[in-house]
């Protein structure tokens, strides 16, 4: 099994999504998983023994007139997220940006929580997996998404 885990920025947030990284290892030993983050926080999961590769982004240098101004390295940077060829991705996220990542991953089963942090952002997965009422953190919410 092939598993992309979005969980970009912040610090923190990236911290977070570690015990689910964890946890998917040590339920599925033998897949592939592959952690999409942005760039500044790559070194934080560089090396990271649960996980098989780190796919560094620049998800805010590309906003607004960045679109158009890194045109070629978001095309390759969505290249390698397609080369991954996922079973499974997890938004951890809950935000448009989040889900839309896991979305363009091409992977058959996009997942996430609700409820979503962003109106709409739900549009873009194929599952949403409730929160169970005692979630009340972030790492309780990737959590969640685990079978």
């Amino acid at each position: 099994m092939r598993i992309v885990l979005v969980r970009t920025s912040a610090m923190g947030d990236v911290i977070h999504g570690l015990p689910t990284l964890r946890a998917l290892r040590r339920a599925l030993p033998a897949a592939h998983i592959t952690w999409v983050v942005e760039q500044a926080f790559a070194p934080i999961l560089d090396g990271h023994p649960d996980l098989d590769q780190v796919l560094p982004v620049r998800l805010r240098a590309w906003r607004g007139a960045g679109l158009v101004r890194h045109r070629g390295e978001i095309v390759a940077a969505l290249k390698s997220l397609r080369a991954q060829r996922p079973d499974v991705a997890l938004d951890l996220m809950g935000n448009n940006k989040g889900a839309m990542a896991a979305r363009l991953s091409g992977a058959r089963r996009v997942l996430g929580y609700r409820p979503r942090h962003e109106a709409g952002s739900g549009m873009w997965l194929n599952e949403s997996i409730d929160l169970p009422p005692d979630a009340v953190h972030a790492v309780d919410h990737g959590l969640a998404l685990l079978p």
